[in-house]
């Protein structure tokens, strides 16, 4: 199993969303090292992936997973609540690391700039967006999808 922590750069992906795992392969499959901080069972995920288990909105949990020395942070739960006290954390922690999320809705990817989050993605906007250009243009939602 994947329990030693990378040597050298790596991402860290901080919660657990339905997209995380489809997010982690594409992150494995162009070579990145990742850090999962999931209240997750390690051996639910990919085996290069380094699992800390545990309360991603607690700070001891993430200091676990040195976010300083990460490259780059993806911050995505089902909760919009637990996104944004993830972000704070690690801002907190890590004041330089660039930080992108995903959340639910528009209000609350605008909060996350707010706070110095570099990119936020509002899942139903994006789905919003690309079904509309898909109505408007198809082969614009192609390139879209």
């Amino acid at each position: 199993m994947g329990n030693e922590f990378p040597s050298g750069t790596y991402r860290l992906v901080v919660g657990m969303h339905p997209t995380v795992p489809a997010i982690i392969e594409e992150l494995v499959k162009a070579d990145d090292a990742v850090v999962l901080v999931a209240d997750v069972d390690p051996v639910s995920v990919r085996e290069d992936v380094h699992v800390i288990r545990g309360d991603p909105t607690s700070q001891a949990t993430l200091r676990k997973a040195r976010p300083a020395g990460a490259q780059h942070a993806l911050v995505a739960a089902a909760n919009d609540g637990d996104v944004l006290i993830m972000a704070v954390l690690l801002r907190e922690q890590a004041p330089d690391l660039p930080i992108s999320a995903l959340s639910n809705s528009g209000p609350v990817s605008e909060a996350l700039r707010a706070i110095g989050v570099n990119q936020t993605v509002s899942v139903d906007e994006l789905v919003a967006h690309t079904l509309a250009k898909s109505l408007e243009s198809p082969h614009a939602g192609d390139l879209l999808l």
